[in-house]
């Protein structure tokens, strides 16, 4: 589902830029953007068996200043409109 998802916010489509696995604190984001300081993950099975991981993970990326926004395989595969509207919204607060 990332491939689909990043159709959309590759090439600067949203007016942001969105990189792909990039590292932040010790931890691989999905898609992240710098300026905007926001990260995206799209979660799959390996989120539901270590929620714990994910809490860790996202406080510590809070602490480094950046908002974390989670949206499953589902919600882009069945709404990926929804999903880029959401993180288009991120990006104007």
């Amino acid at each position: 589902m990332e491939r689909k998802l990043w159709r959309y916010l590759s090439n600067s489509q949203l007016g942001a830029k969105f990189v792909r696995q990039l590292k932040v604190e010790g931890f691989f984001a999905d898609f992240i953007c710098r300026r905007g300081r926001l990260i995206v993950e799209v979660d799959g099975y390996s989120h539901d068996v270590a929620p714990q991981r994910d809490l860790m993970r996202d406080a510590a990326l809070r602490k480094a200043g950046y908002r974390v926004l989670h949206f499953s395989n589902i919600e882009v595969r069945d709404n990926v409109e929804g999903v880029v509207q959401a993180i288009r919204l991120a990006l104007g607060d």
